[in-house]
């Protein structure tokens, strides 16, 4: 009996222990081992996140949203990016915008798309950055507003968003609220091309 119970406390010793280093991963680990079939980090980034932690919310939500080593769950995914947003999460933010803009789990709304990528953007996440820079430079779901773009879209570039350089090039290049400007529509487009061969560090301009 004394041998059992040895055992038993053995085993939940054992089984702390491994919770307790599962919860160092970061929830980014936690996701992708999760989307690779392990239902044990799924378990606790889910516990995470409902203990308020906004980045396990953020990512738990990013299982949902792509079905990780669950059903995917778009409703659920949105709520979690909310929760992730609410205590300053920008990637959640542009997640949740990115679902609005591209319209392919939800229905498009692009005023809705804005409103989130701007505050991702206020909170200095790259993809958001370029992503509310285009809607302003092409008027999609805000007024049409070049000067915001000019400030939104080099931000981007900064961080080593290529494709950011990539729109700068198309405002030039079409005269999009800008006169058209070949040389500098050259120069963006050579930016997004090294920055994706020599990735995001080239940025920096010479």
């Amino acid at each position: 009996m004394k041998r059992y119970a040895g055992f038993v406390l053995i085993a939940i010793v054992a089984l702390v222990a491994s919770l307790a280093f599962i919860t160092l991963r970061a929830p980014k680990d936690q996701a992708r081992n999760a989307a690779f079939g392990n239902p044990v980090d799924g378990l606790v980034l889910g516990l995470r996140a409902e203990l308020g932690n906004p980045d396990a919310q953020f990512w738990y939500g990013v299982t949902c949203q792509y079905g990780f080593g669950r059903a995917q769950n778009i409703k659920a995914a949105k709520n979690w990016y909310r929760r992730a947003i609410a205590q300053g999460n920008a990637p959640a933010a542009f997640n949740l915008g990115n679902l609005y803009e591209q319209g392919k789990y939800v229905p498009q709304n692009l005023a809705r798309a804005a409103y989130w990528l701007k505050i991702g953007a206020k909170r200095g996440n790259p993809e958001a950055e370029n992503s509310f820079g285009y809607l302003l430079m092409t008027g999609q779901g805000v007024t049409a507003d070049p000067k915001q773009a000019f400030f939104w879209l080099p931000r981007s570039v900064l961080q080593g968003n290529a494709i950011a350089a990539r729109n700068l090039a198309l405002m030039y290049q079409q005269g999009l609220f800008v006169p058209r400007d070949q040389q500098a529509a050259r120069f963006w487009r050579e930016r997004a091309r090294h920055m994706a061969a020599n990735g995001p560090e080239s940025h920096k301009i010479q």
